[in-house]
């Protein structure tokens, strides 16, 4: 490729097609039986629980050996192998009815997820043909993902009131992650030792007399790594995630005069949340509003729009560090839909 300027700044000009930097076949194979079960012991409790095995495997089978240059970079290769994973994974939860419109629950899930196949044979490019190859031997070595999750929460109905509210946290060991290099941007899956992830959810809906309806969603969670080291790079324990937000919200007020009429306002609420694994640099989150319209003008002709960011707001659909540089991806200005349906 032939570019200006550098990291953050580059700007590609052109291209030409190089030589292969991969040239393998993965054959996977995955069985995975489970059994489920239900039970009532009583009028108000029901009780569920499960359990599922899984056994899987990779074969591998590579028709280059030794890293491959490109473009002034190495690309390791793994031999010929055949990669394997097997675990248990068990769930139990529980509904109690407090009432015959409010329902208490809660459950426990452990879950498993082996590393993909690109995260396993597609190690990322490196400097030098040695450290390609020790990239391509680690990734082999990955562990596969396993995550308990517990929850408890309250859902259910008062009057014209409808509500739920709910507690969970997540803990994952062994987690697949993406260290970036923010000065080189090379990108390399590693095993972290633990993240975990705590919030509370909450939802809320009530009729505002016979046309107006509002709707309220949000979460407040942290999202961390608990322990995660770098050998001879970095520690990240005790950081929050990067484009982890703290702060999720969502307001919808709609207008319904008629079953086939709705205008709907709706404000998404996004915090802020770091921009790198080293908790360096924020973004400051953003304020949205939408409205959106569906409304019948006539029999089997309906008239649909929506006009998305009403303040013209500037934002970032996601931001982060490259290059040591903050790197924002502009989100839509305002921007309208509209679109006519009939039916015959």
């Amino acid at each position: 490729m032939t570019s200006t300027g550098a990291g953050a700044s580059r700007v590609y000009t052109s291209y030409t097609v190089g030589s292969r930097i991969y040239d393998y076949d993965v054959t996977y194979l995955g069985v995975s039986p489970y059994v489920h079960g239900e039970i009532s012991p009583g009028e108000r409790l029901r009780v569920h629980a499960g359990l599922r095995y899984d056994n899987l495997r990779y074969r591998f089978d590579n028709d280059f050996t030794g890293a491959v240059a490109a473009g002034g970079n190495f690309y390791g290769q793994a031999s010929d192998t055949t990669v394997r994973y097997e675990h248990l994974s068990p769930k139990l939860g529980a509904t109690w009815a407090l009432t015959p419109d409010s329902h208490l629950f809660a459950s426990y899930n452990h879950a498993f997820r082996a590393p993909s196949e690109s995260q396993l044979f597609r190690p990322t490019r490196a400097a030098s043909a040695p450290i390609a190859q020790a990239n391509a031997q680690a990734a082999l070595g990955l562990d596969p993902v396993k995550a308990e999750q517990a929850e408890i929460g309250l859902r259910g109905k008062l009057g014209t009131l409808t509500y739920n509210v709910s507690l969970y946290q997540l803990a994952k060991h062994d987690d697949i992650l993406s260290y970036r290099d923010t000065a080189t941007n090379i990108t390399q899956a590693v095993n972290a030792g633990e993240t975990r992830h705590r919030g509370l959810e909450a939802g809320l809906g009530i009729p505002l007399g016979s046309q107006f309806r509002l709707d309220l969603s949000a979460s407040y969670a942290r999202h961390t790594y608990e322990k995660w080291v770098i050998p001879g790079s970095a520690d990240f324990s005790g950081n929050e995630m990067e484009a982890a937000p703290r702060v999720i919200a969502n307001t919808r007020l709609s207008w319904q005069p008629a079953p086939e009429n709705r205008v709907q306002l709706e404000w998404l609420r996004l915090g802020s949340y770091w921009m790198d694994q080293a908790n360096t640099a924020k973004y400051g989150g953003y304020n949205l509003y939408n409205l959106r319209v569906n409304w019948r003008l006539a029999k089997n002709v309906d008239l649909f729009g929506s006009i998305r960011n009403l303040s013209d707001r500037r934002y970032a659909d996601s931001a982060s560090i490259s290059s040591n540089t903050p790197v924002f991806s502009p989100g839509l200005p305002r921007t309208a839909y509209l679109g006519l349906e009939a039916k015959w």
